[in-house]
């Protein structure tokens, strides 16, 4: 990827399946032959609606499927580590395991974080709506002064 406007890293993403639509419209873009069966293909799934049904939010990524995408993408090393968290955080069901996954990407960032200054605001961001008690005392400390 060059680093066109449309073209954002994977640290950018705050949903897998976003991070996907786009690399999926960017390689059709710049190529009318890629299809999602190529795409499929290049991820390694037999089934050529899966990554369709994944990107729509029909499925979901499996433990397993999950390093097989990142490696047919081609993700470094921290890019991987961070696509691991984010499906994770994406598909979390319970808040702790939200949390977790969120301190996982937060872990795979500190690199990129020093280097392009990526997400400095969304972990305090995330921080502050994460938990109903920071944004009800945020609204009373205007009615008391």
């Amino acid at each position: 990827m060059s680093g066109t406007a449309k073209e954002k890293k994977i640290f950018e993403y705050l949903d897998y399946r976003e991070f996907l639509k786009d690399y999926y419209n960017n390689k059709k873009a710049n190529n009318p032959a890629f299809s999602l069966r190529v795409f499929s293909d290049k991820i390694g799934f037999k089934a050529k609606d899966f990554i369709s049904r994944v990107m729509n939010g029909e499925k979901n990524l499996s433990s397993q499927s999950i390093p097989k995408v990142a490696s047919g993408l081609r993700l470094g090393k921290h890019e991987t580590e961070f696509f691991i968290g984010l499906v994770n955080f994406n598909q979390a069901e319970t808040q702790e395991n939200r949390d977790s996954a969120f301190a996982q990407m937060q872990a795979a960032l500190k690199v990129a974080r020093f280097a392009e200054k990526q997400h400095l605001l969304g972990h305090c961001q995330y921080m502050v709506y994460s938990h109903w008690r920071h944004l009800t005392i945020r609204s009373l400390i205007g009615l008391f002064g």
